[in-house]
């Protein structure tokens, strides 16, 4: 399991290879998980998106 700091490098990373569509891949990914049954995995990605909010990263208008 990742500690905060780490969901929150893991977000700035994101953003950094995806830009303004870094939420929308959070969120893809964690929804995939769920549907192939890794619960542990999208639990992960849920709080990187998570970690997208706490640093104020907005989607793309």
């Amino acid at each position: 399991m990742m500690t905060h700091s780490g969901y929150l490098q893991f977000a700035e990373a994101l953003v950094f290879a995806q830009g303004p569509k870094a939420a929308e891949e959070a969120a893809r990914q964690a929804i995939l998980c769920e549907k192939s049954g890794d619960m542990e995995t999208a639990e992960t990605w849920r709080n990187v998106q998570f970690a997208l909010k706490c640093v104020g990263f907005k989607k793309a208008a």
